[in-house]
């Protein structure tokens, strides 16, 4: 957790972040089923890669949070939603780090 940000304030903003994240999800099913799908496919597996150097959910939220308020978004390409490019990204980074963390209290 960022220290400048009081406990309550960090516990909003992952809230916040993962109904963004799940809500991303969610349109995503409709987009992956219309014509484009194989572009948003393309692009959330690009997004993805990118989003490895995250390892923590903490270093991830963090992330996030700075490019949505720095509004840095993923550049503009063939007509997809890139909000729902990065929010499909994020929680699929995600999903990927609480497995890994499954896969290690399994084995210990």
């Amino acid at each position: 957790m960022p220290p400048s940000e009081p406990l309550l304030a960090w516990h909003e903003q992952v809230e916040h972040t993962l109904l963004l994240w799940r809500s991303g999800r969610r349109l995503a099913r409709r987009y992956l089923r219309s014509p484009q799908g194989h572009v948003y496919i393309r692009a959330v597996a690009d997004a993805l890669t990118g989003l490895q150097r995250y390892t923590t959910m903490e270093a991830l939220v963090t992330a996030y949070g700075r490019t949505v308020r720095n509004s840095r978004r993923l550049p503009f390409q063939e007509g997809i939603s890139q909000g729902m490019i990065e929010d499909v990204s994020y929680w699929l980074r995600l999903q990927q780090l609480v497995g890994r963390e499954r896969q290690i209290r399994r084995a210990g």
